[in-house]
C-alpha cells in the first residue's frame, strides 16, 4: 500500500465522503482506521495532562485513571463496543458491511475531532465562543462522516444509516436501564 493511495484516501473522505469511504473499505485501510482512533486517544491523554492531579483526594488513583496508556484502551474499548454496536444494528436492517468495514469508517469518521482537538492543544486556540462553535462544527461534521460512512458500509440508503444508528442509541438505553434495574433485583443499592 503506498502512501499516496493513503494521503488520497484521506483527502477524498474529507471533501467527498462517499467515494473516499468507498475507496478505503476497496483498500482495507484499517491500519490507517486505527492510527487515527490511537491519535485521538493520545491527544486526550496530552489534555488530560494539562490537569493538575494534586487537587485530588486520592492523588495516585487520579494519576492512574488518566494515565495514556489507561485512556488508550479505554477508547479503543470503546470504539470496539461502538463498531460492533453500529455492526449490529446494520446487520437488523440488512446491512452487508463486514465489522472491519465499520471499523474502518468509524476510524476515519474521527478525522474532524482530532482536527479540533489540535487546533486546540497546539496553537492555543482559546476562547468560550470558540470552544462552543468549534464543538459544534466539528461534531456536527464528524457525525455526519459516520452516517455516510455507514450508509457506504452496509450499501443503505441515507434514511436507513440514521436508521442503524438509532437502533444503536436504543440498544445502549436498553443497557442501561437493565444495568441501572439490577440493583433493585437484587434488593441491593451499589
Amino acid at each position: 500500500m503506498s502512501w499516496k493511495v493513503v494521503l488520497d484516501t484521506t483527502k477524498k473522505i474529507l471533501i467527498n465522503p462517499s467515494v473516499g469511504f468507498r475507496e478505503a473499505i476497496k483498500n482495507r485501510l484499517l491500519f490507517l482506521a486505527v492510527f487515527f482512533i490511537l491519535t485521538k486517544g493520545l491527544l486526550i491523554s496530552r489534555s488530560v495532562n494539562l490537569i493538575d492531579f494534586g487537587k485530588y483526594s486520592d492523588h495516585i488513583q487520579a494519576q492512574i485513571l488518566h494515565s495514556p496508556i489507561y485512556l488508550l484502551i479505554l477508547i479503543t474499548v470503546v470504539w470496539l463496543g461502538a463498531c460492533l454496536c453500529l455492526f449490529l444494528g446494520g446487520r437488523r436492517l440488512n446491512g452487508t458491511a463486514s465489522f472491519t468495514d465499520v471499523l474502518i469508517v468509524t476510524g476515519f469518521s474521527f478525522l474532524p475531532i482530532i482536527f479540533m482537538d489540535i487546533l486546540v492543544l497546539f496553537f492555543g486556540v482559546h476562547g468560550k465562543l470558540f470552544n462552543i462553535m468549534s464543538e459544534i462544527i466539528f461534531s456536527t461534521w464528524f457525525l455526519m462522516l459516520v452516517i455516510i460512512g455507514i450508509k457506504e458500509a452496509h450499501r443503505f440508503s441515507f434514511v436507513k444509516a440514521i436508521g442503524s444508528i438509532l437502533i444503536v442509541v436504543l440498544y445502549l438505553l436498553g443497557i442501561g436501564i437493565l444495568i441501572s434495574l439490577i440493583p433493585s433485583f437484587l434488593g441491593t443499592y451499589f
